[in-house]
């Protein structure tokens, strides 16, 4: 393994475990529609969303 995949996979680990480690909620409001979600289900989509447009970005 090479020192950027150890990188990479220390860095995941340690996302992995600040996402077991959060709590609370996250309340989206859009007109008359709302939706509840966990914080822990928010970051996971935003890292999904940055790593995505990072992946659009870099073609």
């Amino acid at each position: 393994m090479s020192r950027s995949m150890v990188a990479g996979l220390l860095i995941l680990a340690a996302f992995v475990v600040v996402l077991i480690m959060t709590s609370g909620s996250v309340t989206i409001q859009l007109f008359a529609w709302k939706m509840t979600w966990k914080t822990s289900y928010v970051l996971l989509g935003a890292a999904g969303i940055g790593v995505v447009a990072g992946a659009l970005l870099r073609r």
